[in-house]
């Protein structure tokens, strides 16, 4: 059956950060329309440029969207030129009949990529894994100082001695981080090949990033740390957060939030560089659950 296109229904919109698109592209099932349907869901691509998104953000190009899209058999391009009225409101009311079907949170739908057996992570021990995405490249608020990390390491690594950790983070400077053995650096890996790893991993952590959404794919335990924002995009108030990128998550019980009170609505860290490591590393271990052989 010939893929879907244009304006035709389930489109889907990829924009701003890798965040916002896997967000996307997760609350449509476009894996089970395609299986029963044979139908290929549509991701168009708009310009990072034409939102307002800041380019320390690291906003994905096109062609790193295209990559991700061809890797998957359920999806087609779309193309740049944007979505019409018709795909709009179709894409709309569909997400919305899904939220009614789900008691009223959005569901997230997983979703496989392919990758070769050369792009594929192999690991040498079957050791429990925690991936921790470090975000040392992005926007401001999300950075915390090499020290700092050092010593959220540190910790983790002393109360967790037989669990690998594995950096999640492109940046060159995360080698000052691999202080140990145990310890493990992946910079050079694509967007595809990130999204497998933090799939194999056992618990992950994340400053807020694209991380928290693959790991919702599997139901794996994660922390996600939430600083303040508002500085880089005033619009990150706790209202919208709950509202948008974290209404599925925050429902979940394998998910520690810290920095966003939902009952009360509110932010409750600053921005990360003025965080103490000992401030996250104590609430993040005392829900750590334990680890494949790590009791």
């Amino acid at each position: 059956m010939p893929a879907i296109t244009g304006e035709k229904l389930f489109a889907i919109l990829s924009w701003g950060g890798i965040g916002d698109t896997l967000r996307n592209i997760s609350l449509i099932p476009h894996a089970a329309i395609f299986q029963r349907t044979g139908w290929r869901t549509p991701v168009v691509y708009l310009p990072w440029q034409q939102l307002g998104c800041r380019a320390d953000a690291l906003p994905p190009d096109a062609l790193t969207i295209r990559d991700l899209v061809s890797r998957c058999p359920s999806l087609t391009w779309g193309g740049t030129d944007g979505l019409g009225t018709v795909a709009r409101m179709a894409n709309r009311l569909f997400r919305e009949l899904l939220v009614i079907g789900n008691a009223g949170v959005p569901p997230i739908f997983a979703w496989e990529l392919a990758l070769s057996d050369g792009e594929k992570i192999e690991f040498k021990s079957d050791q429990p894994k925690i991936g921790i995405q470090t975000h040392l490249l992005g926007l401001p608020s999300k950075k915390w100082p090499l020290p700092q990390w050092r010593s959220f390491l540190e910790h983790l690594r002393k109360a967790r001695p037989q669990a690998e950790l594995h950096l999640i983070d492109p940046c060159p400077e995360v080698e000052a981080l691999r202080f140990d053995e145990q310890i493990f650096t992946h910079q050079d890996l694509t967007l595809p090949q990130s999204i497998h790893l933090v799939r194999q991993m056992d618990y992950v952590i994340s400053i807020d990033s694209w991380v928290k959404y693959v790991a919702a794919w599997d139901r794996i335990p994660q922390c996600v740390i939430i600083p303040d924002q508002r500085k880089d995009y005033p619009q990150l108030e706790a209202a919208s957060l709950l509202r948008h990128e974290f209404a599925t998550l925050a429902m979940r019980k394998e998910v520690l939030l810290i920095g966003l009170d939902k009952p009360r609505k509110q932010l409750t860290l600053p921005p990360m560089s003025q965080i103490r490591s000992d401030q996250i590393v104590d609430r993040i271990l005392s829900s750590l659950p334990p680890l494949g052989t790590d009791v």
